[in-house]
């Protein structure tokens, strides 16, 4: 009998663990991450590099609250009166295609972008700005 309660008592242990873990997980994750603390309004800079020694960069520039890096360069270019293209695929999201004369092929090469020095690992439709983030578009080839 003893060794019955003794396995009742660790599967219970172990399944009331796993309910604390999981109410836990519940109770902090909107406040780990949640956009509207972690990624408020701020003031980012935006560096277009056109891989010929031509750059724009644009200092301390206002994003909203739960602004994508996409839809920030879109507005700020457009705002500055500079080309922006891009395709959208359904599957894969937004793909810039143009920025001011420099339109991407397989010949010349494509625009890719960097926050605070590192290259994207999501796409810029996905990335929300954080306050001091430094957003560099490079065209070159891949």
């Amino acid at each position: 009998m003893v060794f019955k309660s003794s396995k009742k008592l660790k599967t219970s242990l172990g399944i009331g663990a796993v309910v604390l873990l999981l109410v836990g997980g519940a109770y902090l994750y909107p406040r780990v991450y949640s956009p509207t603390e972690n990624f408020g309004s701020g003031t980012a800079s935006l560096i277009v590099d056109f891989g010929n020694g031509q750059r724009e960069v644009f200092t301390d520039e206002e994003f909203k609250q739960g602004e994508n890096l996409f839809d920030f360069t879109k507005n700020e270019l457009e705002r500055k009166n500079i080309n922006f293209e891009f395709l959208e695929y359904p599957s894969l999201g937004k793909m810039v295609t143009k920025i001011g004369d420099k339109k991407g092929s397989a010949e010349d090469g494509y625009w890719q972008y960097w926050v605070n020095g590192e290259y994207a690992s999501v796409g810029a439709s996905d990335y929300l700005l954080k306050p001091g983030d430094k957003i560099e578009w490079k065209f070159s080839k891949l």
